[in-house]
């Protein structure tokens, strides 16, 4: 979610703030998005995959271990940023978690980093401290509904509340199909209102990405939204400017 740019050296600064250096040569993060690590048990890679695909139409950059990572890298290092950088971490609790050391490892390092953590409960219970809260479970497992539960979590969440915004925006920006257009603007206008700032970047993934202001799809999800907060629809400012 943030990045340093800064020109102070790395020695001087936070470990979190070091770790951003890192980044620069090893981009595991999308730009703009909410970073969210997922912790996962090895077996159920592909199911983890599937869950950060739901989650970034949403505004959030799952992380997942080696789909993240570049090739060309140490691939524990690169966990070890993933970690330092993070904004949240989540668990992917299938039973196989609590018998890895690597997600017991994980763990223990968002919970000594204070970072916020969610656990989502696919056929198992925590072990250690984080079992002390109560969450929720999603049984047979889908990731979609797993997505949406972890939305749901960080959308609660007032510090989150702006960054989730800005998440979506930039993956509109970023957008590659009509289809990811189409998903991304039927989230972006559930919010109740946005600032000037975030108006301008939605005019300007309008106007300048034909796959949001060529997909009549997402035409369909943004204009009333336009309508509703009385703002002008940016490709006919644009006709009348023609």
């Amino acid at each position: 979610m943030y990045r340093v740019v800064v020109g102070t050296p790395p020695a001087e600064l936070s470990p979190r703030a070091t770790a951003e250096f890192a980044l620069d040569a090893t981009p595991i993060w999308r730009n703009g998005m909410v970073r969210m690590f997922l912790s996962h048990s090895a077996k159920h890679k592909k199911f983890a995959s599937k869950v950060a695909q739901a989650l970034a139409p949403m505004g959030i950059d799952g992380f997942v271990a080696h789909d993240s990572m570049s090739f060309d890298h140490d691939w524990q290092d690169q966990i070890q940023v993933g970690l330092k950088t993070m904004d949240v971490f989540v668990v992917l609790l299938h039973k196989e978690v609590n018998e890895s050391a690597w997600c017991q490892q994980e763990i223990g390092w968002a919970q000594g980093a204070s970072t916020p953590i969610y656990l989502v409960r696919l056929g198992a219970d925590p072990a250690g401290f984080v079992g002390r809260k109560q969450y929720p479970q999603v049984f047979p497992e889908d990731a979609e509904q797993v997505a949406t539960k972890l939305f749901q979590w960080l959308s609660a969440k007032e510090e989150f509340a702006q960054a989730l915004i800005d998440g979506q925006l930039s993956a509109l920006d970023a957008s590659r199909s009509y289809i990811e257009s189409i998903s991304i603007t039927k989230g972006l206008v559930q919010v109740a209102s946005l600032s000037e700032a975030q108006w301008q970047r939605l005019d300007s993934a309008v106007l300048n990405n034909g796959q949001v202001g060529g997909s009549g799809g997402a035409r369909r999800n943004l204009e009333p939204f336009y309508v509703e907060h009385r703002r002008e629809w940016p490709l006919v400012v644009k006709k009348s400017i023609l």
